[in-house]
């Protein structure tokens, strides 16, 4: 069966007519077309910065930098787990790992020195808290965690002046070591 469509001229001339006129429907396709307009505005002006940024290289380093801060933050994490975990030599290469792609992350120096220092290694240790106090001055975690090193190492005089700087920076926990240590002289 074969169907046959026919379409009087006349009728269909009414119905555009009609449409139109239909003030509702015009409207809706005036909006349409603004934003469509609009749309291919946005699109052509993220082409042009599409462009600009595949000929800029400052931009491609400035994005690449940023995707390692955030690889970075992954490590980070990874290797905090990893010292959770008791495992300090996969914490230490995933610490290392963050360092490398964020060389000013000072907690991640933090952190990789508090690892040596469940490793014992003490001098590796001061030397990342060193570079966590050298980036960051105010960081009371830093001098608080030196200190204990300095104290295993039995360098007692540093052990106490980075205990009280560490207190003087608000961490309540060196105030009570400060104040144990007083009390035992």
């Amino acid at each position: 069966m074969k169907a046959r469509i026919k379409a009087d001229p006349i009728e269909v001339a009414k119905s555009i007519d009609r449409l139109r006129k239909d003030e509702t429907k015009s409207k809706e396709l005036d909006d349409a077309k603004k934003r469509s307009d609009d749309a291919l505005k946005e699109i052509e002006k993220l082409k042009a910065e599409l462009d600009a940024v595949k000929n800029d290289k400052t931009k491609q380093l400035e994005y690449a930098k940023q995707a390692n801060v955030l690889s970075a933050e992954d490590w980070f994490y990874r290797g905090y787990a990893f010292d959770e975990a008791k495992d300090y030599d996969t914490a230490i290469e995933a610490y290392t790992k963050a360092i490398s792609l964020n060389p000013d992350d000072a907690h991640a120096y933090n952190n990789r020195g508090n690892a040596y220092t469940d490793k014992g290694q003490y001098d590796r240790a001061i030397e990342d808290f060193n570079k966590a106090i050298s980036l960051n001055p105010d960081d009371a975690e830093a001098y608080y965690n030196r200190g204990v090193v300095y104290g295993r190492k039995g360098q007692y005089d540093r052990e106490i002046e980075d205990y009280n700087k560490a207190c003087e920076l608000g961490n309540n926990q060196a105030c009570e070591v400060v104040k144990r240590l007083e009390a035992v002289r």
